[in-house]
């Protein structure tokens, strides 16, 4: 049975086909985090431990690590609340850091579920960038 068919209808979880590969990020400490999209949202796991991951959050991930992919020196990927805003397309009228503040900390809680909560790394004054390294 595919993986995405086995997971329990009880997580929330769409069960249509994954829409891309899975993206893996190996934390500083060693643990490998991968996640990949589905039709309403996203997916991250630590091998079985499965955590679903609303469309938002999917695609906050989608823009750091794509941020990472383009930028070679990791300093230089942090990435200003101002164009997190603009890249996820906020539906309010006045996207705020607020916004952005919130999306942040709620994808950090369940990634924090799998040991990495500490994945989207901030510096204020900043941004906010992905840690840990992409594998190729």
């Amino acid at each position: 049975m595919p993986f995405l068919q086995s997971l329990p209808k009880s997580l929330g979880v769409d069960h249509t086909p994954l829409d891309a590969a899975w993206v893996v990020v190996t934390s500083s400490a060693g643990t490998r985090l991968e996640f990949a999209g589905h039709a309403n949202g996203g997916l991250a796991r630590v091998g079985e431990q499965v955590v679903p991951l609303a469309r938002m959050e999917y695609h906050l991930l989608q823009v750091l690590v794509a941020r990472r992919r383009t930028t070679p020196d990791p300093e230089r990927a942090f990435m200003a609340w101002t164009e997190l805003a603009e890249a996820l397309s906020f539906r309010s009228a006045g996207a705020e850091s607020d916004n952005v503040r919130e999306l942040v900390r709620r994808v950090r809680k369940k990634l924090a579920t799998l040991g990495h909560r500490d994945l989207i790394e901030s510096r204020q004054g900043i941004g906010y960038r992905l840690g840990g390294s992409l594998a190729a």
